[in-house]
C-alpha cells in the first residue's frame, strides 16, 4: 500500500482531548438537572456526527446546548488537552516522505485552529478543516470536498478514532484505518483497526 494523502483526524487521534471533552459534558448535564453522562454517551459525543447524544437529552434546544458545551470544553482544555507521545515524531514521519496531511475535524475550525497553534503543529499540514455547521461536516461529501478541493487524490488513508472517520473514509473511497483501544465489535466499516498511535505509526512505518 502507497499513499498520496494523509488525512487525519483530530480529537483522540492526534490530540487527546477526552478528559476536557467529558468534564464538558458532565457539568452541562449538571448544569440541566439531567443524569450524569455514560462511558457511551461519551464516546457518542466524541465519535458520531449523528448526534444521538444531543437529541435525546437536549431536544428542545440542541444548538444552544451544542454551543454551551463547547464553551465549557474550551474552558477545560486549557489544562486538560495534550498531544500523545507519538504525535510529533507520526507527523515526521510522514512529512519526511514528502506526503502531503491534511486535518479533517468536526470540531468548530476556531478551536482546532488555536489546538494547532498551541502545540506548534501547523507546518506539519497543507490544510486543515474543522466543521462546517451541522450539515457540511464528516461524513458528508460537501465536507469530503472542502477537505480535498475538485480533484480528489486516488490512495487517501484516512485515520481517525470515531464513526464519522470512518464513513468519511467509504465518502472518500480512501483506507480506513481505525484507531480504538479494545476488541468490540463495530457496527461501521474500516480497513484496519489499531489500538494507539504507537500502532498507527507502525502501520506507516511498513506502508509508506
Amino acid at each position: 500500500m502507497k499513499f498520496d494523502i494523509v488525512v487525519w483526524d483530530w480529537d483522540n487521534t492526534l490530540l487527546d482531548s477526552r478528559m476536557a471533552a467529558e468534564l464538558a459534558l458532565k457539568e452541562l448535564a449538571a448544569e440541566n438537572g439531567l443524569p450524569q453522562p455514560t462511558e457511551a454517551d461519551i464516546i457518542n459525543v466524541i465519535g458520531s456526527r449523528r448526534g444521538e447524544y444531543w437529541l435525546k437529552n437536549y431536544p428542545d434546544d440542541v444548538l444552544k446546548s451544542l454551543h454551551r458545551y463547547l464553551d465549557l470544553y474550551v474552558a477545560h482544555a486549557k489544562d486538560e488537552v495534550s498531544l500523545f507521545p507519538e504525535t510529533k515524531k507520526v507527523l515526521e514521519f510522514v512529512q519526511a516522505r514528502h506526503i502531503p496531511q491534511l486535518i479533517a475535524s468536526n470540531k468548530d475550525q476556531y478551536i482546532i485552529d488555536e489546538e494547532v497553534d498551541r502545540f506548534g503543529l501547523k507546518g506539519y499540514f497543507e490544510k486543515i478543516v474543522g466543521g462546517h455547521g451541522v450539515t457540511v461536516a464528516k461524513p458528508s461529501k460537501a465536507f469530503a470536498d472542502l477537505v480535498l478541493g475538485k480533484e480528489w487524490p486516488k490512495r487517501i488513508l484516512m485515520i481517525g478514532d470515531g464513526e464519522s472517520d470512518m464513513n468519511f473514509a467509504q465518502t472518500m473511497g480512501a483506507y480506513a484505518l481505525f484507531m480504538r483501544s479494545g476488541k468490540d465489535k463495530m457496527a461501521f466499516p474500516y480497513d484496519k483497526r489499531v489500538q494507539n498511535l504507537g500502532e498507527v505509526f507502525d502501520f506507516l512505518k511498513e506502508n509508506l
